[in-house]
């Protein structure tokens, strides 16, 4: 069966299930994409009988109901989806011996418990995990999970959080209004494991755009990273000293689109010393004669690189 494309919208129907997938006889190789399903709170939105195997769940938006998807299914895979105000449990298990049920790219935000019931193998990589404020895994569910980010969780549960795992905020672009693409600098861009080698994520990109898969159901595609500006103050180009000379080195740095990291000081491909904090300056001592060309390099939050001008100074005896 093939499932795609539709609101479904249940905010008003009582306790209704927004998609059943049940069988008179075993059913197999279902795919439930690019649809929206809308509780008031309670109730379940999709629910996966025992006959069903092998369904592809991807692209959805799963929001307001107390299970998302209450899974009986042999072999549920579920990839960059988007889960959010789940009042009870997100994923409601009771997969027979030998299912395997995937999460790969889902984002979670604001829900109660992630996993509760029972079942052979979970496996959570990739996700982003936001805003559980009840228990996180719960009733005998021993998880698989790992390059997962962990957000304002109140409670671990069974959970082992996976040794390629960040805690940290994801940075999402607004959470009031449901938009969960991650801004410039979030921390799990190019963080997760690279899966597939090639797929697309819940926009419609390609992915990766980077050097690896972004954690949760979006790829970073924003604006391209502006390079930081840097120009040496001190010394002026052409400037004297007297050996044994102290050379004090002062530059102005900026960054248009995020924060200067660090500002490195050079004499030809030489590294003098850095600085951290503004204003960015090096003292470079005992130097003797000569002719020396001095840059300073600034890196921004995006790691992106810039080069000063060349300033020329002398020594002399």
């Amino acid at each position: 069966f093939y499932i795609h494309n539709n609101t479904i919208d249940h905010r008003a129907t009582g306790n209704k299930v927004c998609i059943i997938a049940e069988s008179d006889g075993p059913a197999s190789h279902g795919i439930i994409e690019h649809n929206v399903l809308l509780r008031n709170g309670n109730g379940i939105l999709v629910y996966l009988s025992d006959v069903v195997s092998n369904i592809l769940m991807r692209y959805n938006k799963f929001q307001n109901a107390e299970i998302a998807i209450y899974n009986l299914s042999t072999n549920a895979q579920i990839y960059y989806n988007e889960f959010s105000n789940i009042t009870g449990n997100v994923l409601m298990l009771g997969a027979p011996v030998g299912s395997v049920t995937t999460f790969l790219n889902n984002t979670f935000y604001n829900f109660n418990t992630l996993s509760n019931g029972y079942t052979n193998v979970v496996s959570f990589q990739n996700n982003i995990f936001s805003n559980c404020y009840g228990t996180l895994f719960v009733n005998g569910t021993t998880p698989n999970a790992d390059y997962n980010c962990y957000n304002q969780i109140s409670n671990m549960g069974t959970a082992n959080i996976g040794t390629h795992s960040i805690q940290a905020d994801p940075l999402f672009t607004d959470v009031s209004t449901l938009q969960f693409k991650l801004q410039s600098g979030s921390p799990c861009i190019d963080k997760g494991l690279k899966i597939f080698s090639s797929y697309f994520d819940m926009d419609g990109n390609v992915v990766p755009n980077g050097t690896s898969t972004d954690m949760g159901a979006h790829e970073y595609y924003g604006p391209a990273n502006i390079p930081p500006a840097v120009s040496i103050t001190a010394p002026k180009n052409g400037a004297n000293f007297v050996a044994p000379a102290t050379i004090q080195i002062t530059a102005n740095a900026s960054d248009a689109d995020g924060t200067i990291s660090k500002v490195e000081f050079f004499n030809g491909s030489t590294k003098l010393g850095e600085s951290t904090i503004t204003p960015y300056s090096f003292t470079w001592s005992n130097v003797s004669t000569g002719r020396y060309s001095i840059t300073a390099v600034a890196t921004d939050n995006m790691n992106s690189k810039t080069t000063s001008n060349t300033v020329v100074a002398w020594v002399n005896q």
